[in-house]
């Protein structure tokens, strides 16, 4: 194994003097002391052989797996580090032990990866396309990013493994141009970040998939095919959602931009009635880093599999939770859209039904701040005269009081 490893040093020197123009590996064993480091300046082929030990590979050039196989040995703990310009991973299947996003361009899959313990994404984009990314372990922290994302196309998809009760980040965005966004001239469209976290309500075992695609659905699930209660389905981007294995529920939450993301309820495609329905949503508004600024969570059906999710517009957007505890940010309970009806009456109960709160021509000026009344679980009625027609919504507001 010494040996193998005292010809890798001697690779390197060769390749500072640009005698090699990549490094391909027909059959050696190739092995990397802790703290070792193997640069390539060029390409990396793989052909047969094995690399195993636990230093770093740094890579310059485009990764390609010939061999039919996994590069890595299995004990194998080898960091990965693509480090060039634009970069691709291509071949057959492979699998990293880490691997690190870095240099100043974008890196390209051609075919699908596993990462056994971190994806490293610093502030590049991995673009999968039509392929697999699936992150083994189990860690809520297995994938990392400063600005970084994941590009997905229709049947690409990025895969975690759960076993905890923590938000599993899935940091899915697109450089593609989306024409529903020419009328904003915002920084934020393009590239367009748009996460998703999804967090189990158990610690059972549990993988799940999400992919963006970044497109108007309409040309597969029309958008005129809604609940009669929707006004409108977002012609901007949507998301495939799959539980792949394991039976816990979840709740998945999308963050976005207010600003030009003007729905606000999230919609599942039914595809037994071939249209959309709404769901609960709960929605929270705040600074939230990479200039989103809402999110919006709904809980998992059973056996959800393959689910479209988009967002709708709805005359009302109740948000399930505030703080009036000063500091500015959700200090009184809001109903999105209400001053559109100003012919409305709002009456709040305590968990024992009793009256707390009411008022005519609820609106962001007279908006309940929770009075002097004990953090918890309130219910509320709102009537609405909405066109004519007198209608009523009913629900749970939870109010958070620091201590």
């Amino acid at each position: 194994m010494k040996k193998a490893f005292y010809g890798i040093l001697i690779l390197v020197s060769m390749l500072a003097k640009k005698s090699m123009a990549q490094l391909t590996n027909t059959g050696q064993t190739l092995f990397l002391e802790d703290n070792s480091l193997l640069f390539v300046k060029d390409n990396f082929q793989h052909d047969a052989g094995e690399v195993t030990g636990s230093g770093i590979i740094e890579l310059n050039g485009n990764w390609t797996n010939n061999s039919g196989g996994n590069v890595f040995g299995a004990s194998s703990k080898v960091s990965v580090l693509l480090s060039g310009n634009a970069q691709t991973i291509g071949g057959g299947i492979n699998g990293f032990y880490n691997l690190i996003l870095g240099g100043n361009g974008n890196k390209f899959v051609q075919n699908d990866v596993f990462v056994l313990n971190t994806l490293s994404l610093q502030d590049r984009i991995l673009n999968i396309a039509n392929n697999k990314l699936t992150v083994l372990n189990t860690a809520s922290s297995a994938i990392e990013r400063s600005s970084g994302f994941i590009e997905t196309a229709e049947n690409g998809s990025l895969m975690r493994n759960t076993n905890s009760t923590s938000a599993y980040l899935f940091p899915l965005g697109s450089t593609k141009d989306n024409p529903s966004y020419n009328a904003f001239s915002s920084t934020d469209i393009n590239p367009l970040y748009r996460p998703v976290y999804i967090e189990p309500e158990d610690a059972g075992n549990n993988s799940y998939s999400v992919n963006l695609i970044n497109r108007d659905p309409d040309f597969q699930y029309s958008r005129a095919n809604k609940e009669k209660d929707i006004e409108k389905i977002s012609n901007r981007y949507y998301y495939l959602l799959d539980h792949n294995s394991g039976t816990s529920k979840f709740n998945a939450r999308f963050l976005q931009n207010k600003a030009v993301d003007n729905h606000a309820v999230i919609a599942l495609w039914s595809s037994t009635k071939s249209m959309w329905e709404k769901v609960p949503t709960g929605a929270e508004e705040g600074l939230l880093g990479d200039r989103l600024d809402r999110s919006l969570t709904f809980n998992s059906l059973p056996g959800m599999t393959n689910q479209v999710v988009s967002f709708a517009s709805i005359p009302f957007i109740f948000f399930n939770a505030f703080s009036p505890d000063g500091d500015g940010k959700n200090d009184t309970w809001q109903i999105q859209n209400i001053e559109a009806y100003p012919n409305n009456t709002l009456i709040i109960f305590n968990r024992w039904g009793d009256e707390v709160f009411k008022t005519k021509g609820y609106s962001r000026s007279n908006a309940w701040d929770g009075a002097n009344l004990q953090p918890g679980t309130y219910f509320y009625v709102l009537n609405v005269n909405e066109n004519g027609s007198m209608k009523t919504y009913k629900g749970f507001i939870t109010m958070v009081k620091k201590n």
